[in-house]
C-alpha cells in the first residue's frame, strides 16, 4: 500500500480526488500524516526558482482630463512592452489602451476603443494588435476581444471563466490561467491552463480530460 505522500502524488496525477481536505478520515490518516504531507508541499514550493521584483517603468494616460486615472488593467508583453487600460469618465464603454517602455515616463502610443468588457488582463499581439480580456464571465460568453491598433475590433471569444493570469507569446498564441474555482467546470477553464488561436477558439488544454 502507498504511504499518504505518495497517495497524494497520484490522486493529484490522476485527478481523482477534487479536494483531499475532505479525505483524510476515510482514508484512516492522522494528524501527523497530514502535517506531514504539508510540510512536503511547502518545501517543494520553497525549492522553486524565484524571480525578484524590479521597477519596470511608468504608465499614464495620454489625455488624463479625460480618462481616470487609475488604470483599469495593466500588463507587460513578452518584449516588455507595457499596455494600461484607462475608462473614459464620459461613456462607461469608451477606454484609452495606452503603451510604455520601461524607464521612459511619456506614452509610446495610444488607441481609444469601446467595449463593454470590465478589463482584467490587456497584452500585445504581432502586427500591432492588443488583446483585452475579462476574468468572469457567464458560461459561452464572450470574455475576449482583439483589436487593431487604430481601434477596430477583429475577434471575440470566450476564454473562459474565473481567469488568474493572462499572458500572450511574441508568435501571438494566448495561454490563460485559471485560478481553483474553475477547475472541475465545463469550458476551457476545467483543465486549469488553456492556449488559444489567433480567433481565440480554444487550442489545446491541460490537463487533457479523460
Amino acid at each position: 500500500m502507498l504511504d499518504p505522500v505518495s497517495q497524494v502524488v497520484v490522486w493529484i496525477g490522476t485527478r481523482e480526488v477534487g479536494s483531499l481536505g475532505h479525505q483524510w478520515v476515510q482514508l484512516g490518516w492522522t494528524e501527523a500524516d497530514h502535517d506531514r504531507i504539508s510540510l512536503q508541499r511547502r518545501l517543494a514550493v520553497l525549492r522553486l526558482p524565484v524571480a525578484a521584483l524590479r521597477h519596470h517603468g511608468f504608465v499614464r494616460p495620454a489625455h488624463p482630463t479625460a480618462t481616470t486615472w487609475g488604470p483599469e488593467a495593466v500588463g507587460v508583453g513578452p518584449d516588455g512592452t507595457a499596455l494600461a487600460v484607462w475608462p473614459y469618465r464620459e461613456g462607461p464603454n469608451r477606454k484609452q489602451v495606452t503603451w510604455h517602455v520601461g524607464g521612459r515616463r511619456r506614452v509610446l502610443g495610444c488607441v481609444e476603443v469601446e467595449t463593454d468588457l470590465r478589463v482584467s488582463f490587456v497584452q500585445p499581439l504581432p502586427k500591432g494588435r492588443i488583446l483585452l480580456a475579462a476574468g468572469r464571465t457567464d458560461p459561452g460568453a464572450a470574455n475576449g476581444e482583439v483589436w487593431t491598433s487604430d481601434g477596430n475590433l477583429t475577434e471575440r471569444g470566450h476564454l473562459g471563466d474565473a481567469i488568474e493570469e493572462v499572458l500572450t507569446t511574441p508568435s501571438g498564441k494566448v495561454w490563460a490561467g485559471y485560478f481553483d474555482e474553475a477547475m472541475g467546470g465545463g469550458g476551457p477553464q476545467g483543465h486549469g491552463v488553456a492556449r488559444f488561436n489567433a480567433d481565440l477558439t480554444v487550442a489545446a488544454a491541460h490537463p487533457v480530460s479523460d
